[in-house]
C-alpha cells in the first residue's frame, strides 16, 4: 500500500499538492505541508532515520446500509500505521499494520486485522489475522506500532483493548511479529505514516467505506510527539481525482483535521463521499 507506486496489493498513486484547499476539507496546523492523495488521508512524516511509528485509534462503525450503485455491493477502508511507503515518487519498502473497515456483499460489515511488509523481492500483498483469534469489532480501541529493530528486521505490532477507555486495562489480545525483508532488500526508514487508506483490488481502487470518521490518538514517531515533525509533515486529503486543483465537493473523500496536542497529539480523519471505482 505505498503512495505513489503501485504494488502486487494493490497500492496506488498520485499525490499533488494541495493548491486550494478542497471543500469540507479542515486546515492542518500552519506549519504543516498539504497535499491531496487518490488513496490516503492522514499525515506523512518524509526524513531520514524514522525507526518507530505508534498510534491508537478506534475501530470504526462504517454504514452498509446506504450504499450506491456504483459500489458494486464491496466498499472498504484500512486504517493502520506504517513506516516507508510515504514517498510521492515511491519508495522500494513498505511495512504496515492496521485493520480493515468493510462491506461485503452488499450490505455486511466486516472489519478485518492485518499487517503488510514488502520489498521489491517480495511483493506479497497483506497477511490477515486469523478472526478466530484476533477478532475486530467497531468500537474497540486499537494500538498499531511498527519498530524498526536492524538491518532489514521490524516488529509489527497489534494490541486490541476492546472497549476500554483509556487503554489501561488486560488487552482483548496482542498480536506481534518479527519479520524480515529478503537478504538484499533494506528498507530505506525516510517516511512514517498514520492513515486511512482507500486500497486497490485486482488494479482498481475501490469505494470508500462510509466509516464516519476515525480519531488517531497518541501518534508518535521515533517515540516523540507527531506535533515534534511538523517541518517535515504532510496531511493528506484523499480525492476522487487529484488533478483539479478547485475539486468539487463531490470529488473530496476524505480529510484529515489539525494535530491537537491537548489531546495527546491527535487527529481524526472525516468520510465526505464513497467515490467511484476507478484504474489506479
Amino acid at each position: 500500500m505505498i503512495l505513489g507506486l503501485v504494488t502486487a496489493a494493490g497500492a496506488v498513486a498520485a499525490e499533488t499538492p494541495a493548491e486550494a484547499r478542497p471543500p469540507g476539507a479542515v486546515a492542518a496546523a500552519p506549519a504543516v505541508a498539504q497535499a491531496n492523495s487518490r488513496n490516503w488521508a492522514g499525515y506523512v512524516v518524509r526524513q531520514a532515520g524514522l525507526h518507530k511509528i505508534t498510534a491508537h485509534y478506534r475501530v470504526p462503525t462504517v454504514d452498509c446500509a446506504h450504499l450506491p450503485p456504483r459500489a458494486l455491493t464491496y466498499t472498504n477502508t484500512s486504517v493502520w500505521v506504517g513506516l516507508d511507503g510515504g514517498l510521492a515518487g515511491g519508495n522500494t519498502s513498505i511495512e504496515q499494520v492496521g485493520v480493515d473497515a468493510d462491506c461485503v456483499g452488499g450490505n455486511v460489515p466486516e472489519y478485518q486485522a492485518w499487517w503488510e511488509m514488502e520489498g521489491p523481492g517480495a511483493d506479497t500483498g497483506s497477511h490477515d489475522l486469523p478472526t478466530a483469534t484476533y477478532p475486530v469489532l467497531p468500537g474497540d480501541f486499537i494500538k498499531s506500532a511498527v519498530d524498526w529493530d536492524s538491518g532489514n528486521t521490524f516488529t509489527l505490532t497489534l494490541i486490541n483493548y476492546g472497549t476500554a477507555t483509556p487503554a489501561t486495562g488486560p488487552a482483548l489480545w496482542t498480536f506481534s511479529r518479527q519479520v524480515s525483508l529478503p537478504p538484499d532488500d533494506m528498507p530505506q526508514l525516510n517516511s512514517a505514516e498514520a492513515v486511512v487508506e482507500r486500497p486497490v483490488d485486482i488494479g482498481q481502487l475501490l469505494c470508500l467505506s462510509n466509516f464516519g470518521t476515525v480519531d488517531f490518538l497518541r501518534v508518535k514517531v521515533n517515540a516523540e510527539p507527531l506535533r515534534d515533525f511538523d517541518a517535515t509533515s504532510t496531511a493528506l486529503t484523499l480525492l476522487q481525482d487529484t488533478i483539479d486543483p478547485n475539486p468539487p465537493p463531490g470529488n473530496v473523500l476524505a480529510t484529515p483535521g489539525p494535530v491537537v496536542p491537548q489531546a495527546g497529539d491527535a487527529f481524526t480523519v472525516t468520510w465526505h463521499a464513497y467515490g467511484s471505482p476507478r484504474g489506479q
